[in-house]
C-alpha cells in the first residue's frame, strides 16, 4: 500500500498490525519500487513483478479494532 498525501505519513506500523483503509487499486510499471524507494529486503522484486498496489490517503489508514 502506498500512502498518498502530503509528504510522508506520520503513522508508523508495525509488521503484522491489522488496518483497514479505503483505497484504490493501481497499475504500475518496473521501475515503480525504485521510485518510492522499495528496496530488495521489502520486496521490491515482488512488487515489481506484480505490477499493481493498493493507494490510500495517509489520513485514510487507521489501526483495525480488535
Amino acid at each position: 500500500m502506498q500512502l498518498v498525501g502530503q509528504g510522508e505519513s506520520d503513522s508508523t506500523v508495525q509488521a503484522g498490525t491489522r488496518v483497514t483503509f479505503n483505497g484504490t487499486i493501481v497499475g504500475h510499471d518496473a521501475s515503480f519500487p525504485d521510485r518510492v524507494g522499495v528496496t530488495p529486503a521489502e520486496g521490491a522484486g515482488q512488487l515489481a513483478s506484480d505490477r499493481i498496489h493498493a493507494e490510500t490517503a495517509a489520513s485514510g489508514a487507521a489501526p483495525a479494532d480488535r
